[in-house]
């Protein structure tokens, strides 16, 4: 949301009143702009309810659920990784807020929930740091790390008393809890397709009878063979909502050890990008960039610039397109490796792109910025032609993409043939077109590969 050059002096000025005096004393002050804080994102104002199925058995299932208002997009609900038991997941789905808070720039969270427990936690009434809580140690690291961000409260609300919100973050807990048709194929499928009639267990090419699995046997199956993605799926969201708050290299400083699973497990992505432009600065100038994800990736690209053919545009172009991968494929972040300095201080705003003098890279850099609000983004600059796998290959996918393919040829070197008056032009535009065909035939030798045209 953009706002008026009032409005964000308002929001600075609450912002700060909240900082010194904390929500419940800016509440008392201030009654008459807390509605104004909530329009303008000042003070967030959610509900969060944990559910756990079973607890105490081996059977036990723990969910979640945030919920900000009727029909927002960030309503949530999700599975509790690692013990499962209520105040897991009710202190989970607090931290969930808060980072979702922190994420879309809120000064302050007001957390409304039935658990006495997430109340004493965030009030630091109860120390988690205790050998008895010990199952809380890795969501406490969590939690003192968000709250050096924003000012969290937490207001106690009685459940089942028709709050319409402590309702609504309950029934979302409890969608979580129950897999729907898709979950219940798809967690079936890793133990076999059971048909409960002929009590016959059929796999792909085995259709041999086997002993009946029992209803709870076959609950343990699943949930065994599910275990592993779930922690996977875990893990992403969990350190996906800490780089979208605190940014790539701010993460990687507080989570030196993570970095490599991160990576692993598509939460960060480490993508090398880079642009090329044969003859720059002529009327016959190509440009194109190359982005390499790693050897045999099938993210790996090489494609021709549009507009404006030049390096600089090939640089930024082929890092957009490596920002917007990512972002398809549901990373949290992505680290662009590349050489070129301008690249990095367009993405660090160290650069004013806005000026007219490049107005030619004003929809790229349009572009960019709207990534950015979906996904964390960080440059690194790397030595060109230092012999850095990464960057040599993603300056080998350049240059692929500036080579012209026959209908190039033909169209490129043709071109100027149609404008001729003359048999001395016409003469000039065959031989043009026969040397462009013969530096194609060189190329294509000496890369030892075919060339395609490349999608734009």
């Amino acid at each position: 949301m953009k706002y008026s050059e009032q409005a964000q002096l308002d929001r600075e000025h609450y912002g700060k009143l909240i900082a010194k005096n904390g929500i419940k004393k800016f509440e008392k002050l201030f009654p008459h702009a807390v509605p104004t804080c909530i329009k303008y994102k000042v003070i967030a104002k959610v509900c969060t309810s944990g559910s756990c199925h079973l607890q105490g058995t081996p059977n036990a299932r723990a969910t979640f659920g945030v919920f900000w208002g009727d029909g927002h997009p960030k309503n949530f609900c999700e599975k509790v990784y690692g013990i499962q038991e209520k105040n897991r997941a009710e202190l989970l789905a607090a931290l969930i807020a808060i980072g979702q808070a922190i994420g879309n720039g809120y000064y302050a969270i007001k957390i409304q929930t039935e658990s006495e427990f997430v109340k004493m936690v965030i009030d630091k009434k109860l120390n988690l740091e205790k050998p008895d809580y010990r199952n809380y140690h890795d969501l406490k690291y969590i939690l003192d790390l968000l709250t050096r961000h924003i000012e969290v409260f937490v207001e106690h609300v009685k459940s089942h008393s028709g709050h319409h919100g402590n309702e609504q973050a309950g029934r979302l807990a409890k969608i979580a809890m129950y897999p729907d048709e898709e979950d219940v194929d798809e967690k079936a499928g890793k133990v076999g397709k059971i048909n409960l009639n002929s009590r016959e267990e059929t796999q792909s090419g085995n259709t041999e009878k086997t002993s009946f699995l029992s209803l709870k046997n076959r609950r343990n199956t699943i949930d065994f063979a599910m275990k592993y993605s779930e922690k996977i799926q875990w893990y992403r969201q969990h350190y996906g909502v800490l780089v979208l708050i605190f940014g790539i290299k701010e993460f990687e400083e507080l989570f030196p050890d993570e970095i490599a699973t991160c990576v692993k497990y598509k939460v960060i992505a480490k993508v090398y990008t880079d642009g090329s432009c044969h003859l720059q600065g002529t009327p016959n100038a190509r440009a194109g960039f190359g982005v390499f994800w790693g050897d045999g990736h099938p993210n790996n690209f090489s494609g021709k610039v549009d507009g404006i053919q030049e390096n600089n545009r090939a640089e930024l172009a082929a890092a957009e397109h490596a920002i917007w991968q990512a972002m398809r494929d549901g990373y949290s972040g992505v680290k662009i490796q590349t050489d070129s300095e301008f690249v990095r201080m367009v993405i660090d705003r160290t650069l004013d792109i806005r000026k007219p003098a490049y107005r030619n890279y004003h929809d790229l850099a349009d572009l960019i910025e709207e990534w950015r609000k979906q996904i964390a983004i960080c440059v690194e600059h790397v030595k060109s032609h230092s012999g850095h796998h990464g960057n040599e290959e993603a300056d080998r996918l350049a240059k692929i993409a500036t080579y012209p393919d026959e209908d190039d040829v033909d169209e490129l070197a043709g071109s100027v043939g149609r404008i001729h008056l003359n048999k001395t032009h016409k003469r000039r535009a065959q031989l043009k077109r026969a040397k462009a065909r013969k530096e194609e035939a060189r190329l294509r030798k000496e890369m030892g590969c075919s060339l395609r045209k490349i999608p734009q």
